[in-house]
C-alpha cells in the first residue's frame, strides 16, 4: 500500500479503489467519479483514467476540492445499503418470468448478491479504516495548511493511473 505521507492521498484513494473485489470495482469507481465529478463513464477503465485526470490535474486548493468531493462520494457510495432491495426485487421479478436467456441471466445475478453483499461491506469496513487512519479531515487540512508550500508542489506529481490499472492485473 502506498504511504501514509499527505502527498500520497490521492494514491491511497486511487490504490483503495482499484484493489476493490471484482464483483463490486466497476460499480463503485463509475458511481464515485459520477458523485465527485459529475461525470458518467460507463466503463471502467475509462472511469478510472478520469477519476486518476481529476485529482491529478488539480492545483493547489482546487486539490483540496477534488480530495474531499471524491472522499465524500466514496463514502457515500460504500454506506449505501449493499442488499440493494430495489435490484433484488427487480432481478427475482424477471427470474420467475417464462424461461428467458434475460430471466436465466436474472438468476444468474441473484446467485451473485450474497457474495457482492460480502464484498461490499468488506470494502466498507477496509475504507472506514483508511478513513479513520489516513485520509483523515486533518489529512486534507494539513495539505491545505501547507498551501503552495512543498506538499502541493509534491502532490502536483499526477498519479499514474496505468501503473496502479498495471498493479491491479498482476493481482
Amino acid at each position: 500500500m502506498p504511504s501514509t505521507d499527505d502527498a500520497d492521498l490521492r494514491d491511497q484513494i486511487l490504490h483503495f479503489l482499484l484493489t476493490l473485489p471484482s464483483t463490486i470495482r466497476e460499480d463503485v469507481v463509475i458511481l464515485v467519479l459520477l458523485y465527485a465529478t459529475g461525470e458518467n463513464r460507463l466503463v471502467e477503465a475509462e472511469a478510472v483514467d478520469r477519476l486518476a485526470k481529476f485529482l491529478g490535474e488539480a492545483p493547489g486548493p482546487r486539490l483540496v476540492g477534488a480530495l474531499l468531493r471524491t472522499i465524500m462520494a466514496t463514502d457515500y457510495v460504500l454506506a449505501r445499503d449493499p442488499r440493494g432491495s430495489q435490484d433484488h426485487a427487480f432481478l427475482s421479478g424477471l427470474a420467475k418470468q417464462t424461461p428467458s436467456p434475460l430471466a436465466a441471466l436474472a438468476e444468474q445475478l441473484l446467485l451473485g448478491l450474497p457474495l457482492r453483499e460480502r464484498h461490499h461491506r468488506a470494502a466498507w469496513a477496509k475504507w472506514s479504516h483508511l478513513r479513520a487512519a489516513v485520509l483523515t479531515l486533518q489529512a486534507v487540512r494539513n495539505l491545505e495548511a501547507e498551501g503552495l508550500g512543498s506538499a502541493f508542489e509534491r502532490a502536483m506529481v499526477k498519479p499514474d493511473a496505468s501503473k496502479l490499472l498495471d498493479e491491479r492485473s498482476r493481482s
